[in-house]
């Protein structure tokens, strides 16, 4: 099997120094580089091509789905596998929608995240236990809102509603919407919360898994 090259990003560097001396003990891992924030990853990548972006989710205060997102529409054969402390559905979600293969938490054992890593490196997306139970009750609850009543025609939105749909689909954060239509933040929760009284939920998470559902990209 040829080296898993690895591009490690985490704002602590106690973190990446760790990380770095665990994986290279691995036999065919090979970290090649490290940085401490998502703006440095594209240069990075371009210089050393790594097989594996291993980053956390939250650098420096700022969530990184925005960079997860970008990479993949960059570099589309990278794979992308989140290691962090941060365990929200919601992050947990769009992180996974905007193109990572894996996400992770910073306690589980070392030996299940090495082979954790060579699944996704298969093509495979992997999610620790506890994070799949979540998301499949997640599922398992919306399924059952749509046996107690009728998908709702995505017609009944408006076409504004339809395109911040989608974009809540997409993962993208109200900041990011608001910044694509040039409206305020406000303006963006108002329309979401017309879209949340139309599909009858109220949660985040589970509108955008019903949106998936019916069709919504």
């Amino acid at each position: 099997m040829s080296d898993i090259s690895i591009l490690l990003a985490d704002d602590q560097a106690i973190i990446r120094d760790g990380l770095k001396i665990m994986l290279n003990m691995e036999e065919n891992f090979n970290v090649v580089g490290t940085c401490e924030n998502g703006r440095l990853i594209h240069g990075f990548i371009d210089q050393i091509s790594p097989k594996v972006v291993l980053m956390d989710i939250l650098m420096q205060g700022e969530l990184q789905i925005e960079t997860i997102r970008q990479l993949k529409q960059r570099y589309r054969d990278i794979v992308i596998i989140v290691l962090t402390t941060i365990e929200d559905d919601e992050i947990i979600l769009q992180t996974l929608a905007a193109g990572a293969s894996g996400y992770f938490l910073k306690n589980m054992p070392s030996c299940s995240f090495m082979q954790a890593i060579r699944d996704c490196v298969n093509g495979n997306v992997s999610l620790p236990l506890s994070i799949s139970i979540k998301l499949t009750n997640k599922l398992f609850n919306l399924s059952s809102k749509l046996q107690e009543k009728e998908k709702i025609c995505i017609m009944d939105l408006s076409d504004r509603e339809k395109e911040i749909a989608q974009l809540m689909v997409q993962g993208l954060s109200n900041k990011r919407i608001a910044s694509v239509f040039y409206i305020t933040e406000g303006t963006v929760k108002n329309y979401i919360s017309n879209i949340y009284s139309k599909i009858g939920i109220n949660d985040r998470t589970q509108a955008v898994l019903y949106l998936r559902q019916l069709g919504m990209q």
